[in-house]
């Protein structure tokens, strides 16, 4: 659940939202992913595969509050965020532990860690870029809070962070 994306390089370049919807879904009474990133207008479906109600009530400070019932299973509310913001919270008010972040960027260069930590980041053009991580918990600190990263055309390149407990008080 740490979202990786490119912090530094993309300044003054324009992307188009990609077609494909993302997808937020409520299942089993939890928010599914739990962290997630769309790119400045592409569509966020937000789903109700329970049997159950929820409400789906957005934080955002750049792109406003909302606040919706979902009574039944199947139903879709859409987003579409204007701006850009990290980490913009989702909750269920019925529900008080269901939670979810989606980071919407200008760009759509960033990925989510996989279950062993690994992410890939795919067609990011040649150039030199910051690459930073976030993770929910402030507690929790990564090693470099960016990663200075040259792309070359047809290459691979590797970026690592590591992150470690909390120190425990003495």
């Amino acid at each position: 659940n740490v979202f990786v994306y490119i912090s530094k390089g993309l300044e003054g370049k324009t992307f188009d939202p990609p077609a494909r919807k993302a997808v937020l879904d409520q299942r089993g009474c939890v928010y599914i992913p739990h962290v997630s990133g769309v790119v400045v207008r592409q569509t966020l479906d937000i789903l109700n595969s329970d049997e159950t109600t929820h409400n789906v009530k957005l934080r955002s400070k750049n792109n406003g509050q909302d606040n919706k019932a979902m009574p039944t299973k199947g139903m879709v509310v859409s987003k579409i965020f204007k701006k850009p913001e990290m980490s913009v919270k989702y909750v269920c008010d019925v529900h008080n532990w269901m939670g979810a972040y989606v980071h919407v960027m200008s760009h759509p260069y960033f990925a989510v860690t996989q279950e062993n930590g690994t992410f890939e980041i795919r067609g990011v053009p040649a150039g030199e870029y910051e690459i930073s991580p976030w993770h929910e918990f402030s507690k929790f600190k990564p090693d470099k809070t960016s990663v200075a990263i040259t792309v070359v055309d047809g290459e691979t390149a590797e970026v690592a962070f590591t992150y470690s407990p909390p120190k425990k008080k003495k």
